[in-house]
Protein backbone atom coordinates (compact mmCIF):
# COMPACT_ATOMS: atom_id res chain seq x y z
CA UNK A 1 0.00 0.00 0.00
CA UNK A 2 1.17 3.51 -0.80
CA UNK A 3 0.03 6.74 0.82
CA UNK A 4 0.39 10.06 -0.98
CA UNK A 5 -0.51 13.31 0.78
CA UNK A 6 -2.04 15.87 -1.58
CA UNK A 7 -2.88 19.30 -0.20
CA UNK A 8 -3.55 17.86 3.27
CA UNK A 9 -5.55 14.88 1.98
CA UNK A 10 -4.34 11.29 2.45
CA UNK A 11 -4.66 9.13 -0.67
CA UNK A 12 -4.25 5.39 -0.03
CA UNK A 13 -3.47 3.15 -3.02
CA UNK A 14 -4.11 -0.50 -2.22
CA UNK A 15 -3.35 -3.81 -3.88
CA UNK A 16 -5.13 -7.15 -3.55
CA UNK A 17 -4.54 -8.58 -0.10
CA UNK A 18 -4.06 -5.18 1.57
CA UNK A 19 -6.26 -4.17 4.47
CA UNK A 20 -8.59 -1.47 3.16
CA UNK A 21 -8.38 1.74 5.23
CA UNK A 22 -11.43 3.84 5.91
CA UNK A 23 -12.06 6.84 3.67
CA UNK A 24 -13.84 8.03 0.55
CA UNK A 25 -13.64 5.24 -2.01
CA UNK A 26 -12.72 6.34 -5.53
CA UNK A 27 -14.96 4.36 -7.88
CA UNK A 28 -13.04 4.37 -11.16
CA UNK A 29 -9.76 5.14 -12.90
CA UNK A 30 -11.42 8.33 -14.14
CA UNK A 31 -11.98 9.41 -10.53
CA UNK A 32 -8.27 8.89 -9.91
CA UNK A 33 -7.36 11.01 -12.95
CA UNK A 34 -9.77 13.74 -11.81
CA UNK A 35 -8.34 13.97 -8.30
CA UNK A 36 -6.55 17.24 -9.02
CA UNK A 37 -10.02 18.78 -9.34
CA UNK A 38 -11.42 16.94 -6.31
CA UNK A 39 -8.61 17.97 -4.00
CA UNK A 40 -8.13 21.61 -4.95
CA UNK A 41 -9.84 22.84 -1.79
CA UNK A 42 -7.82 20.64 0.59
CA UNK A 43 -10.58 19.43 2.91
CA UNK A 44 -8.24 17.06 4.79
CA UNK A 45 -10.10 13.86 3.95
CA UNK A 46 -8.88 10.34 3.34
CA UNK A 47 -9.33 8.80 -0.13
CA UNK A 48 -8.95 5.13 -1.00
CA UNK A 49 -8.09 3.55 -4.36
CA UNK A 50 -8.51 -0.19 -4.94
CA UNK A 51 -7.60 -2.21 -8.03
CA UNK A 52 -11.08 -3.80 -7.97
CA UNK A 53 -12.82 -0.43 -8.29
CA UNK A 54 -10.65 1.01 -11.06
CA UNK A 55 -11.11 -2.08 -13.26
CA UNK A 56 -14.73 -3.03 -12.45
CA UNK A 57 -16.49 -1.40 -15.41
CA UNK A 58 -14.84 -1.74 -18.88
CA UNK A 59 -16.25 1.53 -20.27
CA UNK A 60 -15.36 3.47 -17.13
CA UNK A 61 -11.88 1.94 -17.26
CA UNK A 62 -11.45 3.09 -20.86
CA UNK A 63 -12.70 6.55 -19.89
CA UNK A 64 -10.10 6.58 -17.14
CA UNK A 65 -7.37 5.61 -19.60
CA UNK A 66 -8.45 8.50 -21.87
CA UNK A 67 -8.34 10.94 -18.96
CA UNK A 68 -4.90 9.69 -17.93
CA UNK A 69 -3.57 10.06 -21.47
CA UNK A 70 -5.00 13.59 -21.67
CA UNK A 71 -3.33 14.41 -18.35
CA UNK A 72 -0.03 13.02 -19.58
CA UNK A 73 -0.17 15.02 -22.83
CA UNK A 74 -1.03 18.24 -21.03
CA UNK A 75 1.01 17.95 -17.83
CA UNK A 76 3.60 15.20 -17.55
CA UNK A 77 5.95 13.61 -20.08
CA UNK A 78 6.80 10.59 -17.89
CA UNK A 79 3.10 9.74 -17.46
CA UNK A 80 2.62 10.02 -21.23
CA UNK A 81 5.58 7.70 -21.87
CA UNK A 82 4.28 5.23 -19.30
CA UNK A 83 1.06 4.99 -21.30
CA UNK A 84 2.36 4.98 -24.86
CA UNK A 85 5.17 2.51 -24.22
CA UNK A 86 2.94 -0.02 -22.44
CA UNK A 87 -0.47 -0.11 -24.18
CA UNK A 88 -0.79 -3.89 -23.91
CA UNK A 89 -0.44 -3.80 -20.13
CA UNK A 90 -3.38 -1.39 -20.15
CA UNK A 91 -5.50 -3.75 -22.27
CA UNK A 92 -4.56 -6.81 -20.23
CA UNK A 93 -5.05 -4.85 -16.99
CA UNK A 94 -1.72 -5.99 -15.61
CA UNK A 95 -2.14 -5.24 -11.90
CA UNK A 96 1.51 -4.42 -11.18
CA UNK A 97 1.62 -2.03 -14.12
CA UNK A 98 -1.73 -0.47 -13.17
CA UNK A 99 -0.60 0.02 -9.58
CA UNK A 100 2.55 1.82 -10.77
CA UNK A 101 0.45 3.92 -13.15
CA UNK A 102 -1.95 4.98 -10.40
CA UNK A 103 0.91 5.95 -8.08
CA UNK A 104 2.35 8.04 -10.92
CA UNK A 105 -1.02 9.70 -11.63
CA UNK A 106 -1.42 10.59 -7.95
CA UNK A 107 2.04 12.19 -7.92
CA UNK A 108 1.15 14.20 -11.03
CA UNK A 109 -2.09 15.28 -9.33
CA UNK A 110 -0.09 16.30 -6.26
CA UNK A 111 2.11 18.55 -8.38
CA UNK A 112 -0.90 20.05 -10.20
CA UNK A 113 -2.71 20.82 -6.94
CA UNK A 114 0.20 22.04 -4.85
CA UNK A 115 1.70 24.18 -7.63
CA UNK A 116 -1.70 25.54 -8.70
CA UNK A 117 -1.41 24.15 -12.23
CA UNK A 118 -5.04 23.19 -12.82
CA UNK A 119 -5.23 25.06 -16.13
CA UNK A 120 -8.18 25.26 -18.50
CA UNK A 121 -7.12 23.91 -21.88
CA UNK A 122 -8.47 24.48 -25.36
CA UNK A 123 -9.28 20.76 -25.43
CA UNK A 124 -11.69 21.27 -22.51
CA UNK A 125 -13.62 23.85 -24.52
CA UNK A 126 -13.57 21.72 -27.68
CA UNK A 127 -15.43 19.05 -25.69
CA UNK A 128 -18.35 21.48 -25.41
CA UNK A 129 -18.89 21.66 -29.19
CA UNK A 130 -18.74 17.91 -29.89
CA UNK A 131 -21.74 15.61 -30.16
CA UNK A 132 -23.02 15.17 -26.60
CA UNK A 133 -24.26 11.66 -27.44
CA UNK A 134 -20.72 10.46 -28.16
CA UNK A 135 -19.21 8.41 -25.33
CA UNK A 136 -16.99 10.53 -23.08
CA UNK A 137 -13.80 8.59 -23.85
CA UNK A 138 -14.32 9.26 -27.57
CA UNK A 139 -15.07 12.92 -26.88
CA UNK A 140 -11.77 13.21 -25.01
CA UNK A 141 -9.94 11.57 -27.92
CA UNK A 142 -11.66 13.82 -30.47
CA UNK A 143 -10.96 16.97 -28.46
CA UNK A 144 -7.28 16.11 -28.05
CA UNK A 145 -6.90 15.35 -31.77
CA UNK A 146 -8.59 18.63 -32.77
CA UNK A 147 -6.47 20.58 -30.29
CA UNK A 148 -3.31 18.99 -31.72
CA UNK A 149 -4.47 19.82 -35.25
CA UNK A 150 -5.10 23.44 -34.24
CA UNK A 151 -1.58 23.48 -32.80
CA UNK A 152 -0.26 22.16 -36.10
CA UNK A 153 -2.23 24.81 -38.03
CA UNK A 154 -0.78 27.49 -35.72
CA UNK A 155 2.70 26.07 -36.35
CA UNK A 156 3.33 25.59 -32.63
CA UNK A 157 3.14 21.77 -32.78
CA UNK A 158 5.01 19.58 -35.22
CA UNK A 159 3.13 17.37 -37.65
CA UNK A 160 4.88 14.32 -36.21
CA UNK A 161 3.82 15.06 -32.63
CA UNK A 162 0.27 15.87 -33.75
CA UNK A 163 -0.05 12.50 -35.49
CA UNK A 164 1.58 10.68 -32.56
CA UNK A 165 -1.14 11.99 -30.26
CA UNK A 166 -3.81 10.98 -32.78
CA UNK A 167 -2.37 7.51 -33.29
CA UNK A 168 -2.10 6.84 -29.57
CA UNK A 169 -5.86 7.23 -29.15
CA UNK A 170 -6.37 4.90 -32.12
CA UNK A 171 -4.11 2.32 -30.48
CA UNK A 172 -6.26 2.52 -27.36
CA UNK A 173 -9.43 1.79 -29.38
CA UNK A 174 -10.90 5.26 -29.07
CA UNK A 175 -12.70 7.03 -31.88
CA UNK A 176 -10.90 9.86 -33.65
CA UNK A 177 -13.59 10.56 -36.25
CA UNK A 178 -17.29 11.38 -36.29
CA UNK A 179 -19.95 11.91 -38.93
CA UNK A 180 -22.66 13.72 -36.97
CA UNK A 181 -21.51 17.36 -36.96
CA UNK A 182 -20.00 19.44 -39.75
CA UNK A 183 -16.50 20.83 -39.36
CA UNK A 184 -17.69 24.34 -40.20
CA UNK A 185 -20.47 24.21 -37.60
CA UNK A 186 -18.12 23.02 -34.86
CA UNK A 187 -15.59 25.68 -35.87
CA UNK A 188 -18.23 28.41 -35.66
CA UNK A 189 -19.33 27.24 -32.21
CA UNK A 190 -15.76 26.99 -30.92
CA UNK A 191 -14.80 30.43 -32.23
CA UNK A 192 -17.36 31.94 -29.85
CA UNK A 193 -15.78 30.21 -26.85
CA UNK A 194 -12.13 31.10 -27.41
CA UNK A 195 -10.35 33.17 -24.77
CA UNK A 196 -6.77 34.38 -24.60
CA UNK A 197 -6.16 32.64 -21.26
CA UNK A 198 -6.99 29.14 -22.56
CA UNK A 199 -3.93 26.89 -22.75
CA UNK A 200 -2.93 24.87 -25.80
CA UNK A 201 -0.34 22.11 -25.93
CA UNK A 202 2.74 22.84 -28.05
CA UNK A 203 4.36 19.47 -27.36
CA UNK A 204 3.82 16.88 -24.65
CA UNK A 205 3.69 18.62 -21.24
CA UNK A 206 4.51 22.02 -22.78
CA UNK A 207 1.93 24.75 -23.20
CA UNK A 208 1.23 28.38 -24.01
CA UNK A 209 -1.94 30.45 -23.86
CA UNK A 210 -3.92 31.30 -26.96
CA UNK A 211 -3.03 34.92 -26.30
CA UNK A 212 0.63 34.05 -26.81
CA UNK A 213 0.19 32.55 -30.29
CA UNK A 214 1.47 34.63 -33.20
CA UNK A 215 -1.02 33.50 -35.83
CA UNK A 216 -4.65 34.60 -35.85
CA UNK A 217 -7.19 31.90 -35.00
CA UNK A 218 -10.14 32.30 -37.32
CA UNK A 219 -13.01 30.05 -38.39
CA UNK A 220 -11.17 28.93 -41.51
CA UNK A 221 -8.24 27.64 -39.42
CA UNK A 222 -10.60 25.93 -36.98
CA UNK A 223 -12.55 24.33 -39.83
CA UNK A 224 -9.36 22.85 -41.25
CA UNK A 225 -8.58 21.39 -37.84
CA UNK A 226 -12.06 19.92 -37.40
CA UNK A 227 -11.89 18.46 -40.91
CA UNK A 228 -9.39 15.96 -39.49
CA UNK A 229 -12.13 14.27 -37.44
CA UNK A 230 -14.98 14.48 -39.96
CA UNK A 231 -15.43 11.34 -42.05
CA UNK A 232 -18.53 9.90 -43.69
CA UNK A 233 -19.20 6.51 -45.23
CA UNK A 234 -18.55 8.06 -48.65
CA UNK A 235 -15.12 9.23 -47.47
CA UNK A 236 -14.30 5.69 -46.35
CA UNK A 237 -15.32 4.26 -49.77
CA UNK A 238 -12.98 6.70 -51.53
Amino acid sequence: MDKIVINGNNVFITQKGDDIPSGIMLKSLGDVADMSITLLNGENKDYVITMENVTADPKEYLLGVAKCLKKGIEYNLNLYKKLILNPYELFEIDEDYLYELIVMICKVNKKIVEENMDYTYLSDVIMDVLDENEHDFNRIALSMVVSACIGKELQIMSTEECYEIRDMFVLLNMGISQDVLKASDMAKSLSKLLKDDLYITTKVAKRITLGETEMKIDEALLTRAFDNICFTEEDMKE
